[in-house]
């Protein structure tokens, strides 16, 4: 089962999160071989400037419990995504072995519901990724990156 099967209409929002604009255009997080301590800090940087809105052709979507969520924005420590029903899911509940699918690759996350809030056609939760591996923070950050460069350039 993938988000094709996911028969929602989903209403993208326009809602942009940045706060300052000081990263390098220059930064390419897949093919750099970054340090612990700068991927660290290029982490500080995006997310608490940067969290990219995320729409169907992207392909991201979270498997939670074997069901697939669309995905409506990201960040390398966190991501949005839209729910038809609550199916036990509240704030405060540690989900542990998601699997957050980006494109053709498939990272296993550990995450903890941040909220739960309902706008006019569905619910909409935020969760704080906990454990994640190298190569999915590498992807996370070549996504920001990415889109980032094609939003305001």
């Amino acid at each position: 089962m993938g988000l094709e099967d996911f028969d929602m209409e989903i209403k993208f929002s326009d809602g942009l999160e940045f706060v300052t604009d000081s990263e390098s255009d220059d930064v390419d997080p897949v093919n750099s071989s970054f340090s612990k301590a700068q991927l660290e800090a290029l982490k500080v940087i995006i997310r608490d400037g940067y969290r990219a809105p995320v729409g169907s052709a992207d392909h991201i979507c979270l498997m939670v419990a074997g069901k697939p969520y669309p995905v409506f924005n990201l960040s390398v420590s966190g991501l949005g995504i839209f729910l038809k029903e609550l199916d036990g899911i509240k704030s405060n509940v540690v989900l542990k072995d998601m699997v957050l699918h980006i494109n053709d690759a498939e990272f296993q996350i550990d995450g903890k519901v941040i909220h739960v809030s309902q706008d006019e056609s569905h619910y909409l939760c935020g969760i704080h990724i906990v454990q994640m591996e190298d190569a999915c923070q590498k992807e996370l950050l070549a996504f920001l990156q990415n889109s980032r460069k094609l939003l305001f350039s």
